[in-house]
């Protein structure tokens, strides 16, 4: 969230209010979707504490602690499923990692209330938890940075494949209608392949372009056009 908003800023001091008010919006998704990942965690532990009480009170308390056990499974996949959907125009890694966050910070809260000795578990959810959190940062930022020199035309021909995959990521969830769409109509494009359609489709390069850009022989562009026509469904 901190990412896209210092996007956002960064944008707003470019004088790109476009791209500024989609990482704005972007941000705010991705804070409802936290939001409602917290309201899950606070119902999980409002049937944790009933569910005690209701132990110490009862004589049949292996079977009380099974039935809750049920509703608490149940909210979980609600509030999982529900997450995914405000995420789902996130890449698929960028997907994964948020739901992951998610299901870290619930985890991790329900450990701290519990008051148990978890000391261990709740440093090692932590770590995943922050590291996570840096993987979609630098992803947005180093794909910002791919799609800014694409913009300006600039060649990317000596770009590793993480940042290749980190433009296609980021360009994901800059453009999740067009990106849908390319879901829908290709099968099994490689991100060598998506980067040519970022090009084609979005930024509109011609045949020369395109060349200059993945630094190839415009028969070569000629090529990759064909073999994407051949994933089309």
């Amino acid at each position: 969230m901190e990412s896209l908003e210092l996007l956002a800023e960064l944008y707003s001091q470019m004088g790109d209010s476009s791209q500024a008010y989609a990482m704005q919006r972007r941000s705010k998704e991705f804070a409802d979707s936290l939001a409602s990942a917290n309201k899950a965690s606070q119902m999980a532990d409002w049937q944790m504490k009933f569910d005690e009480q209701q132990m110490r009170e009862a004589s049949d308390r292996k079977s009380r602690w099974l039935l809750w056990s049920v509703v608490v499974a149940l909210s979980i996949a609600v509030g999982t499923w529900w997450h995914r959907r405000k995420v789902r125009r996130l890449s698929f890694r960028l997907d994964e990692d948020a739901r992951r966050i998610s299901e870290l910070r619930t985890k991790i809260e329900l450990l701290e209330k519990s008051g148990a000795e978890n000391g261990q578990e709740i440093a090692r959810l932590k770590e995943e938890l922050e590291s996570r959190m840096e993987r979609i940062s630098g992803t947005l930022l180093i794909g910002t940075q791919m799609f800014s020199q694409l913009q300006q035309r600039q060649c990317i021909a000596e770009a590793t494949a993480k940042e290749q995959q980190c433009l296609v990521d980021y360009f994901a969830q800059l453009r999740p209608k067009r990106w849908q769409e390319w879901e829908r109509k290709y099968s099994g494009l490689s991100t060598a392949q998506y980067i040519f359609l970022i090009m084609q489709d979005d930024l509109h390069f011609d045949d020369e372009a395109i060349a200059a850009a993945l630094n190839v022989k415009r028969t070569s562009v000629r090529s990759m056009r064909s073999r994407i026509k051949g994933r089309e469904r």
